[in-house]
């Protein structure tokens, strides 16, 4: 639930118009590069994030400025969302805020994720394997070399010595609820975009270095939708009156 603090600090109602268009480059429209404008005369002193498919991409900081530029694969569509921050009360800029986002309504489901709590009992090198339809996709390590686990003595004499004794991220730091009481933590994500649409059945395995399970299956399901078509007969005129259609 947000509170009304950070409703009046993290807002999309300021924005009354965005553009995202394909640059020209050399005659031809550049296959990468998108340009993004915004018309918002009541962001005041707030500074912009900009989300694509819902994920944190870029902070435009500057407060007199209404555009950026984007590096994405035009070769499939994307959701672009802008967020607006107020930053007099301390708010983190180039933290994410996700669950602020509502300019697709309803909301549309893109792609597949999974969010998990890092089971800090856990050793270190545990392998996190994730399958869809019955087919293995992916596995990596559970904390990687840049990830966080809890601080010296919050497992001593559980994990092996050394590989649980690293710098915890501090509370208020990380994710809340997402490590131990003190030290915070990150949670472990994964996504892909590429399984097509419907509903997908989806298995998550943690296994030890050895390749036993150190954890129960985690079985869940999600559904695919596709992202509705781009906008046809797209214009804006001089008065900034965007049109579509026909």
């Amino acid at each position: 639930m947000w509170s009304s603090r950070m409703v009046a600090e993290v807002t999309q109602d300021v924005f009354e118009l965005v553009v995202a268009r394909a640059v020209l480059a050399a005659g031809a429209e550049h296959s990468w590069l998108v340009h993004l404008w915004w018309r918002a005369p009541e962001q005041g002193e707030r500074v912009v994030q900009v989300y694509v498919d819902g994920e944190l991409v870029d902070v435009v900081g500057w407060l007199e400025e209404r555009e950026t530029w984007l590096v994405l694969d035009r070769a499939r569509k994307h959701r672009i969302e802008l967020l607006a921050v107020a930053t007099e009360n301390g708010t983190e800029v180039w933290k994410a805020y996700p669950r602020a986002l509502g300019s697709w309504q309803p909301a549309v489901a893109g792609e597949v994720e999974i969010t998990l709590l890092r089971d800090e009992r856990l050793a270190a090198d545990t392998t996190v394997s994730v399958g869809v339809d019955g087919a293995e996709l992916d596995e990596g390590l559970m904390w990687s070399a840049v990830d966080h686990r809890g601080g010296f003595g919050a497992l001593f004499g559980v994990g092996s010595f050394g590989q649980d004794d690293a710098t915890g991220v501090g509370l208020g730091a990380g994710e809340l609820g997402m490590g131990l009481l003190g030290a915070d933590g990150t949670a472990w994500r994964w996504r892909r975009r590429d399984v097509g649409e419907g509903g997908h059945a989806m298995t998550v395995e943690a296994r030890a270095d050895s390749g036993v399970m150190v954890a129960d299956t985690l079985s869940l399901t999600q559904e695919v939708q596709a992202l509705p078509g781009e906008a046809v007969g797209f214009g804006i005129d001089s008065g900034y009156i965007a049109s579509w259609g026909g």
